[in-house]
């Protein structure tokens, strides 16, 4: 089998091949469109080989002509090709001059068509055969149209945005990738265009020779792309182990406030989204489903604390401190809860609050424990306060007996003096008003002990302490006098 269509299948098999790959990859993930450029590329190369294969075996003008009007439209395409390649995958190049080099081959494939003879010549006057890899081969040998020039210039173009993509990339510091892919498809130009001027104005009575450097320039594109693939593929393994143990976690962290009756929940404070777990959504009486923001939660507040949460909120957001509150929620079906929520503010590197992480409890038990402990503690009190009596009861009925007895005396004392030719009325006033102090002193007596006696709850009021000694000593002031204590 003849070596040169052994050497030039295999390119094109080899280029194929690469453009199968990378247009499956580009399928599968479809906004790498990088893949499909180079998948474009590299079945161009393909078939400009086969092209530059039959413009080689050609028997006539005609023969040679159609291949290389042919080949024509698949420069067009590697052109596209290589301009995405490189602006998609390099983040590289003006995008005025991709336009540029595209717009010009495309001008010289709208010429390719009306040309009967491809762009490039005019007429085709003979084939010459010549020697090439020990092998007869055919070469054109005509006159050069008009089209060639502007074919010359899209080459120019397309070398000059190759050269700026490496330049760009260079000085981003990535060289590898500068010289791997940019620089590769910029030499390559400088030797393709190079060559072929030489055999189109006749300097070199030769074939088009480039398809051998096609492929290393492919292979060195496509190595750098696959190792994107592969280190892809690499770190999407990698994510799919950390996913897999970020889900372990969650099921552990789920199963532990489970156990514990806790509710985590995040509030995305930018975006005013609030995340709230299963059992959080189950303790607010939430659905799965429900999206959720800060007002649709404090819908769910009772309306005595709505403001108090609110308070709380700017006043985390405001300082650096954590979020500490207990309120009570309504639920869907009007059963009132006791919640108990805590959380912290996470900060961006400028200081912003961006979210909230929290956790919150059904504390209604421990409420309803303490709304009971509190009858109790006022229980004890009333029974503390009856036996206290009881242990009084003697000194109260004693003191008792004091302003009544004075009350009557007093009432004697008056009667004895209104009895009199010449009553002393000045006398009969000061007598009137002992009995009023001390009618007032037994009715003060009589109005505590029904308050010491009474339920309810204590209520604090301030209480003048010299005024509280003073009484506590009139009413003992008996048995003061029985044991022979006197009061200054």
């Amino acid at each position: 089998m003849n070596i040169i269509v052994t050497i030039w299948v295999m390119i094109a098999a080899a280029c194929l091949t690469l453009s199968l790959v990378h247009l499956t990859v580009w399928m599968r993930k479809r906004i790498s469109l990088a893949h499909l450029a180079f998948a474009c590329t590299s079945a161009s190369v393909a078939g400009f080989a086969i092209g530059n294969l039959f413009m080689m075996l050609a028997q006539t003008p005609e023969e040679y002509g159609l291949a290389m009007w042919w080949i024509e439209v698949v420069i067009f395409f590697f052109f596209v090709g290589c301009i995405g390649f490189l602006h998609t995958y390099l983040q590289a190049g003006p995008a005025w001059l991709a336009c540029l080099v595209v717009g010009l081959r495309g001008v010289m494939l709208v010429w390719n068509f009306f040309s009967p003879y491809s762009a490039n010549y005019i007429a085709i006057d003979r084939l010459a055969h010549v020697s090439f890899l020990g092998e007869s081969v055919t070469v054109a040998v005509g006159r050069l149209s008009f089209g060639r020039h502007i074919g010359e210039l899209s080459e120019v173009g397309l070398f000059v945005f190759a050269v700026w993509a490496t330049v760009t990339v260079g000085r981003r510091g990535d060289r590898r990738r500068a010289v791997l892919v940019s620089g590769s498809l910029a030499l390559f130009m400088f030797i393709a265009a190079g060559q072929a001027w030489l055999v189109f104005y006749g300097y070199v009575l030769a074939p088009l020779y480039v398809v051998p450097a096609f492929i290393v320039v492919m292979s060195a594109m496509g190595l750098e792309l696959g190792g994107d693939v592969i280190r892809a593929a690499e770190l999407t393994t990698k994510l799919q182990a950390r996913e897999a143990a970020l889900r372990q976690r969650e099921r552990q962290m789920d199963l532990a406030s489970s156990a514990a009756r806790l509710g985590l929940w995040v509030w995305y404070i930018e975006k005013d989204e609030l995340w709230l777990q299963a059992n959080g959504r189950a303790l607010l009486g939430i659905g799965a489903a429900d999206q959720l923001n800060l007002a649709q939660f404090l819908r769910s507040v009772h309306r005595e604390y709505i403001d108090r949460v609110n308070h709380m909120i700017e006043d985390s957001l405001r300082s650096d401190g954590d979020y500490d509150a207990e309120y009570r929620i309504v639920l869907p079906d009007g059963l009132i809860r006791w919640i108990a929520a805590r959380a912290r503010v996470d900060r961006d590197v400028h200081g912003r609050a961006t979210r909230m992480l929290g956790v919150c409890l059904d504390i209604t038990e421990r409420k309803r424990a303490e709304l009971e402990l509190a009858g109790q503690r006022d229980k004890l009190a009333h029974l503390s306060r009856v036996t206290m009596l009881g242990e009084l009861s003697g000194s109260l009925a004693h003191e008792l007996n004091q302003p009544l007895a004075s009350i009557l005396s007093n009432a004697q004392a008056a009667q004895s003096f209104l009895a009199r030719q010449k009553p002393d009325l000045a006398e009969v006033a000061d007598i009137l008003h002992d009995i009023v102090e001390e009618d007032r002193r037994a009715g003060e007596i009589i109005f505590r002990l029904r308050s010491l006696l009474r339920k309810g709850e204590m209520e604090r009021q301030p209480v003048d302490i010299n005024a509280l000694i003073r009484d506590s000593l009139r009413l003992i002031r008996s048995e003061m006098i029985n044991h022979g204590v006197t009061s200054t």
